[in-house]
């Protein structure tokens, strides 16, 4: 996904330079057909477009491919390509290219041929990476709630070997290495501990940032000392902070609840699984 945003940043970063090329082939009506300067158009263009077509979306592809081929009636960026120096057959033969005319000079004017319909490809660009980016992080917390739920299914199969000591989770500390552990495996870059901005007067401490989907991981353990009501305070504390984190939008919160101190696991859940102001928020309590 990272790497789709990336292409498609560059392809629209290179749309300047295509749409200054094609408007100088009409930038002066005196200059001669330069067969040269036409193809060598055509090749940024087409080499351009046929990059950008296997990561345009299914539900768009068919309108980007539009504002490249046109039709009978509306003439688009492959008309232009055909024949941007052609003259309009309003135009007379001997007629003196450096006079105004009252109407086009040319047959495909780039400002009604391929300025707009190039526009338009950059706008199905830039709703295709905004669309993106509104699903990376819900995807990646929907992935991040996958692997806590079968945490304990991870002890077991840790704890098989012989010989060793068993892995065990005395405290939070312990939890956050093996959650560590399987957030590596699938996210590229995870920041432990990164600081909350401050607020009322103090910051803390999360404990992972997936910088790239916005999601921040937060572990907790229940214990002796330690139910449902404490976790719920710490969890309403760390909200507040949070909302002010510029790289958080989704907050994924795994409770482990190993001893079944909290009664109701799924009421508590949903009563705690709501948004709070632009944060999305997820409880995930494995027992």
């Amino acid at each position: 996904m990272n790497a789709d945003l990336a292409a498609l940043d560059g392809l629209i970063n290179e749309m300047p330079s295509i749409e200054a090329h094609a408007a100088s082939l009409q930038g002066d009506r005196a200059r001669l057909p330069d067969a040269a300067a036409i193809q060598a158009l055509r090749d940024e263009y087409l080499n351009w477009y046929t990059r950008c077509l296997p990561l345009v979306p299914e539900v768009v592809n068919a309108k980007f491919r539009d504002l490249y081929e046109g039709g009978n009636f509306i003439r688009r960026i492959r008309a232009y390509l055909e024949a941007p120096m052609g003259r309009s057959s309003l135009v007379k033969p001997d007629a003196n290219p450096t006079e105004p005319t009252l109407f086009s000079y040319w047959a495909n004017p780039f400002d009604t041929t391929f300025r707009p319909s190039f526009f338009g490809q950059q706008q199905v660009l830039r709703e295709t990476i905004g669309t993106a980016k509104a699903a990376i992080a819900p995807d990646a917390a929907t992935r991040v709630e996958a692997m806590v739920r079968r945490f304990p299914l991870v002890l077991m199969e840790l704890n098989r070997r012989r010989g060793d000591a068993a892995i065990t989770i005395a405290n939070e500390y312990d939890l956050q290495d093996v959650v560590r552990g399987l957030l590596v495996a699938w996210f590229d870059d995870v920041r432990p501990e990164e600081w909350t901005p401050s607020y009322a007067g103090g910051s803390s401490r999360m404990d992972f940032l997936l910088k790239a989907e916005q999601v921040v991981v937060e572990t907790k353990l229940s214990g002796e000392g330690t139910g449902a009501r404490d976790i719920r305070d710490q969890l309403g504390v760390d909200l507040l902070r949070y909302q002010a984190h510029p790289d958080c939008q989704i907050l994924v919160c795994f409770v482990f609840d190993p001893r079944m101190r909290i009664a109701n696991p799924r009421g508590f859940e949903q009563d705690l699984s709501i948004p709070q102001g632009r944060l999305e928020v997820l409880v995930a309590v494995v027992q």
